[in-house]
């Protein structure tokens, strides 16, 4: 039994005191008294530890320890919910609520505060979820000063086991077609999951675990569950930190971009940091999209997206090349990496699924990892069949391992010359890689450092990405592999004769250039 008792606090007459007495219904058990405290504008000189939100289904439990109101909110967007309040709100919560009705939950919780709740559902090939997909808590009749809450994936959550790095509390999970709605149930609520997202052309979904759960070893058990056709943890990706040479004067030249109006239509998805609001790229960036906080403005706090942004758009030129050789072209920069340079598979996923539902032909990639991802994997070959053409970094580290997605048949890996126009030492190498392209560049922004030269396989991958949007927008009836096929006619053969794991097809430097569109 769950009673609630309203207090006004005679020193505080805004504050209200919310006193919520569960009874235990053993006898061997003493009555517990729970608190449930909120007193707007007052601080509590007590310590805090973090909030528990927990949502399965349309049912909620909060487990608070003297924690301010957007803090406790905040934990909501680890299950997709977009949160909005007040910035002047600073409730303290102290107290539980065990597995109750979220709506009633929400009312014990807010007390005398607005608020609107919002509901959607979560589609899938084995039913449907209602999904509480967003709040938004003010002052009674100021709705209007509630601002979003910083998403919890702007900084995900990162765990690591037996060298491998995934999200706390999550995984990612298929089910075989026949699956019903009610068996999908079920196993979810053996393992104490909810269904937080999915796409339904994937038969995907991501689904959120109790805090502290074992996400290997449940990966392993359901992996012989007559039901499941594939499972594994939220893997991450690192964005890899580009190499500074050592020459400081190198290092202090600063290349201003050069923007005019973009050659053809065909536009290029960069998926990476994002990009910073000052990059000067005007008409060049034809949508902007942050998988990491949908639906909030595109930033870039490391700087490595923007670089790309520049190469990819042609409005800088990596050494060696002129401008004249590689024009302007549209991009779409996509923040699929947090502030901390790291992405998800899911996030991932949904990055490539938004380049592909705004138009994008072209795809780069400068970011890998040597971790393979069956999901990954299949959303990379349902891309290329949807049409997309994909660039991706080899890696800046020469182990001759194969990395993904670059190492995925559905992929053109890219390895990198360095300044002088040979090829870098520390450039990837396998039989993956299918091209060599110039890999040094002078920026106006740093990577997490000063702007200056940088090099790596990631400015290889946006320059050849870059003219492949060019021969596309001169070719429009041109098919991807039209587009491949001239890129292997156009490059100069070096090492073995052939493709070979350090060149693959061969060069494409400015001589392979003056042939390309010819």
């Amino acid at each position: 039994m769950l009673t609630l008792f309203y207090k006004l606090l005679p020193s505080y007459p805004n504050n209200i005191t919310l006193a919520l007495v569960q009874v235990n219904r053993h006898k061997a058990q003493l009555m517990r008294k729970i608190s449930l405290i909120i007193l707007l504008g007052l601080a509590l000189p007590l310590g805090a530890a973090s909030p528990e939100f927990t949502l399965k289904g349309e049912r909620m439990t909060l487990r608070a320890y003297n924690n301010s109101l957007p803090e406790v909110l905040s934990k909501l967007q680890r299950y997709g919910v977009k949160v909005e309040i007040d910035p002047s709100i600073q409730a303290k919560i102290d107290g539980d609520l065990v597995d109750i009705d979220i709506e009633k939950g929400m009312q014990k919780l807010l007390g005398n505060l607005g608020y609107v709740i919002t509901w959607d559902r979560i589609h899938g090939p084995h039913g449907s979820w209602p999904r509480l997909s967003a709040i938004t808590v003010f002052h009674p009749g100021f709705q209007n000063l509630a601002r979003p809450l910083t998403s919890d994936r702007s900084v995900y959550n990162v765990v690591e086991s037996k060298g491998q790095r995934y999200v706390a509390d999550e995984l990612l999970i298929g089910m075989k077609v026949k699956t019903s709605r009610a068996d999908f149930q079920a196993l979810l609520d053996t393992i104490g999951g909810s269904v937080v997202s999915g796409i339904p052309s994937l038969g995907i979904y991501r689904i959120t675990l109790p805090q502290g759960s074992n996400v290997p070893a449940l990966v392993d058990a359901l992996k012989a569950n007559a039901l499941v056709a594939a499972i594994e943890p939220n893997y991450v990706v690192d964005s890899p930190p580009q190499k500074i040479p050592t020459d400081s004067t190198a290092q202090n030249q600063n290349n201003s971009p050069k923007v005019s109006t973009p050659l053809g239509s065909t536009k290029i998805a960069v998926l990476d940091s994002g990009l910073k609001t000052d990059a000067s790229l005007g008409n060049l960036v034809s949508g902007t999209f942050d998988s990491t906080n949908p639906g909030m403005p595109i930033n870039d706090n490391g700087g490595h997206g923007t670089q790309m942004a520049y190469i990819a758009s042609g409005a800088i030129q990596p050494t060696g090349t002129t401008a004249s050789e590689n024009p302007n072209a549209n991009i779409l920069a996509i923040k699929a990496f947090d502030d901390n340079g790291v992405a998800s598979n899911y996030g991932l996923i949904e990055s490539l699924n938004y380049a592909q539902e705004n138009g994008a032909r072209i795809l780069s990639l400068s970011w890998g990892t040597e971790t393979p991802s069956t999901f990954l994997k299949t959303a990379f070959q349902q891309a290329a069949q949807n049409g997309a053409l994909i660039f991706a970094a080899a890696g800046n580290e020469p182990t001759g391992n194969p990395v993904y997605p670059a190492a995925y048949a559905e992929t053109i890996a890219v390895a990198a010359l360095g300044a002088d126009g040979t090829r870098w030492k520390k450039s990837n190498y396998g039989d993956f890689v299918d091209f060599i392209a110039p890999g040094h560049a002078t920026f106006p922004v740093g990577n997490n450092g000063p702007p200056g030269a940088y090099q790596g396989t990631s400015i290889a991958t946006p320059y050849l990405a870059n003219w492949a949007s060019q021969y596309a927008s001169q070719n429009p009836s041109a098919s991807n592999e039209d587009i491949i096929n001239a890129l292997k006619a156009a490059v100069v053969d070096a090492g073995p004769s052939g493709k070979d794991p350090q060149y693959g097809y061969g060069v494409f430097n400015s001589a392979a250039a003056e042939n390309f569109l010819k």
